[in-house]
């Protein structure tokens, strides 16, 4: 077997939810009539659950069938990026499986005026050596933020940086396991129903309970948030509801959700008898995996030595 991290887990689940793959009927029935999961989750995460499922379909198939996982890419989000294949891991005890770090975001301004301009913005970020800086985080950004206004913003005449600018983000590289051993069924069910139930009173209001179904737009751009928003409602919503309030509310509706789905995927692998979310490397290579350079290190001495 061999090991991802939740990180990679994520990028597996989505890699083809465009493709709208679904939970199998009977089984969404059961979640619906069980939990009423069409009034909380969207047709984009219950994509989700069903490439969990697809995922985990595959691992108990004799005959592997070659996908394919794209490599990660530059997207220019952070100061930091590692573009190349995914890794899996041959050994649990890997640091590279629980190794959370910060990043450091681009400022939209910045990106929005293209590659060039990222590519020197990492180079004065790396320059000034940012990321050597200690102390807590507001201290951090009010440091770089004070730069940023005073040299770097206005030689390439962009707007300036309040200080509770979103300049860092903590990565957390936890490793994705979930074992027949964290089953109880009961449990499942309950805190399931708990959540989804917190989550219908906690956006109660019709519109935005709509609007919460797009809520893993959080990630998107300012502009195509007030563009969805304005086709979902109108065009003067956003202004009168406030764009920092949506965004707050995507926020909690993501981290109820993420506790539903969490519980879901434990519910679907108990309703379908995958015991085990710990993949095959055959299954993870069709998908484009490499293996970790470490982990294929240690197995070579391990194979010397034994």
């Amino acid at each position: 077997m061999a090991f991802i991290t939740t990180a990679v887990y994520k990028k597996l689940i989505g890699s083809e939810v465009n493709h709208t793959t679904k939970v199998p009927n009977d089984l969404y029935q059961e979640l619906e009539y069980h939990f009423g999961i069409s009034q909380v989750l969207s047709q984009y995460e219950l994509g989700l659950l069903g490439e969990h499922i697809r995922i985990c379909s595959r691992n108990c198939e004799n005959e592997i069938k070659k996908l394919f996982l794209h490599p990660k890419e530059d997207h220019f989000l952070y100061v930091f990026e590692t573009i190349g294949a995914y890794k899996y891991h041959l050994f649990e005890g890997c640091i590279y499986l629980n190794n959370d770090f910060n990043n450091y975001i681009v400022p939209e301004e910045v990106r929005e005026r293209g590659v060039d301009l990222v590519c020197k913005y990492r180079n004065w970020f790396v320059g000034n050596g940012f990321d050597k800086i200690e102390g807590d985080e507001k201290e951090i950004v009010s440091k770089i933020t004070f730069s940023y206004n005073s040299s770097f913003a206005p030689i390439n005449e962009l707007p300036t940086l309040n200080e509770s600018y979103k300049l860092i983000v903590s990565l957390k590289n936890s490793t994705y396991k979930n074992s027949e051993k964290y089953y109880n069924l009961v449990n499942i069910q309950s805190k399931i129903k708990e959540y989804s139930r917190k989550y219908k009173i906690q956006f109660s209001n019709k519109t935005i309970l709509n609007l919460m179904r797009y809520s893993h737009y959080v990630s998107f751009s300012k502009g195509n948030i007030e563009s969805k928003v304005a086709e979902l409602t109108s065009d003067v919503f956003l202004k009168n509801y406030g764009f920092d309030k949506l965004i707050r509310e995507f926020n909690e509706a993501n981290r109820i959700k993420y506790v539903i789905i969490e519980e879901l995927k434990l519910y679907i692998n108990f309703r379908c008898g995958f015991k085990s979310n710990d993949l095959s490397k055959e299954v993870l290579e069709s998908y484009g995996l490499v293996c970790c350079k470490a982990c294929y290190e240690r197995s070579l001495v391990n194979s010397n030595t034994g």
